[in-house]
């Protein structure tokens, strides 16, 4: 009988050993990581320009303009008019991470001819990007 029983209880607990180590959970196994992201452990790895505990929110920098005369000045990002600036101040915009031209054009104050200045960079986790002028 002692036999019987050392046989049922090792069997009982190489069955329970081998379930045990044989279970792993899939921790990504509902996780939807979106644009790119990787699901590690549960939680998404964002490519580069995507945020969130998903990846679902596109990241952001800012570009700041500063106004140093006392001349208007007409701003514009990407081609695009953006809004006209009186002289000695500041404007700030939030945008995504990405490459950026940058261009002023005085409006008055000038002799002959406007300033027209153009700039350009990147904006990304490491950099936002001042454009001071003139």
């Amino acid at each position: 009988m002692k036999k019987q029983l050392t046989a049922v209880a090792l069997a009982l607990l190489s069955t329970a050993a081998i379930t045990y180590t044989s279970c792993t959970i899939d921790e990504c196994k509902d996780v939807v990581c979106q644009n790119g992201g990787n699901c590690n452990g549960g939680s998404c790895t964002c490519p580069t320009g995507f945020t969130g505990n998903r990846c679902q929110n596109a990241a952001t920098g800012t570009i700041q303009f500063v106004n140093n005369s006392t001349n208007p000045y007409s701003v514009y990002l990407n081609g695009a008019f953006k809004q006209t600036m009186p002289g000695k101040t500041s404007v700030t915009f939030t945008v995504n991470y990405g490459y950026y031209t940058c261009r002023v054009v005085q409006q008055s104050g000038f002799v002959l001819t406007p300033t027209d200045q153009s700039y350009s960079g990147t904006v990304s986790a490491s950099s936002n990007l001042i454009v001071s002028f003139p």
